[in-house]
């Protein structure tokens, strides 16, 4: 299941406030089937200025989102204790857990292994992204939640399917 979460995040010094990172979008496919999950959280402190255009979701839908324990509730439905979780990097599962909400043991941070399969450094996750073709047949695939995080979704489950479909034999 490829992950990806969003966050209410102020700038370091609000940290002092108590104003850090907040979960407010958290979308999930399972790759096998394509079933995906996607829901926006109501931030509980204000929103940053700079959330709505860096995660591509505007004040008032996250402002109608449902309350974050939900949030967890219905992805705690979603998720089976044999999936396995793929992020890029450990942020999204992080604040998700943040949150009190609890994942699979089993996780793959597709960032780690993209590093171990170019064997060399890989720029930003949407430059390595771009370096990987779209798997045949994944049109058929539901459309992909709204904002960077179902674009983001949309790479992952793209960088997974290619790893998944066998290379070509010469």
């Amino acid at each position: 299941v490829c992950v990806v979460g969003e966050a209410n995040a102020w700038p370091a010094a609000a940290d002092e406030q108590g104003l850090g990172h907040e979960l407010v979008h958290w979308v999930a496919r399972r790759v096998s089937t394509s079933e995906t999950f996607d829901v926006v959280a109501a931030p509980d402190n204000a929103i940053s200025p700079g959330t709505p255009d860096r995660i591509g979701l505007d004040t008032e839908r996250m402002k109608r989102g449902v309350p974050r324990t939900e949030l967890v509730e219905a992805f705690a439905r979603f998720v089976r204790p044999s999936d396995v979780i793929c992020s890029w990097g450990t942020y999204g599962p992080r604040i998700y857990e943040e949150s009190h909400g609890t994942l699979p043991r089993e996780r793959i941070d597709l960032r780690a292994v993209a590093r171990c399969v170019a064997g060399r450094k890989i720029g930003s996750f949407e430059e390595y992204a771009a370096t990987i073709p779209s798997a045949p047949g994944t049109g058929d695939a539901p459309p992909l939640p709204d904002g960077r995080a179902g674009r983001r979704l949309g790479l992952l489950v793209r960088i997974v399917e290619s790893w998944r479909t066998p290379a070509p034999t010469p």
